[in-house]
């Protein structure tokens, strides 16, 4: 049975996708007035042993495709925030 976690934590999420974990989904929710906070819903069997790894520090990355991973989350979070806003003010939520 697959494991789920979700992170608005991008480094935390760029580990896990780096490791192979399925994007269940992106949700941004109003935190505040000045911007929305985004998180990242992950799938895997292997989402405790990566979780207990990245908690306790010992996380280890090829650090170009590190940075890959963690730009590619980063312009999916700015789709979210984007479509989020859109919402916003269709629905009149925008002040």
């Amino acid at each position: 049975m697959e494991d789920q976690i979700a992170t608005k934590d991008l480094y935390e999420a760029a580990w896990y996708y780096l490791n192979g974990c399925r994007i269940e989904g992106i949700q941004c929710l109003e935190m505040d007035e000045k911007r929305p906070a985004c998180f990242f819903s992950f799938r895997s069997d292997a989402v405790p042993p990566l979780q207990k790894a990245y908690l306790r520090q010992e996380a280890q990355v090829n650090l170009w495709q590190f940075r890959r991973a963690y730009a590619q989350l980063r312009d999916y979070v700015a789709d979210a925030k984007k479509q989020f806003a859109r919402r916003q003010r269709l629905e009149g939520g925008a002040k």
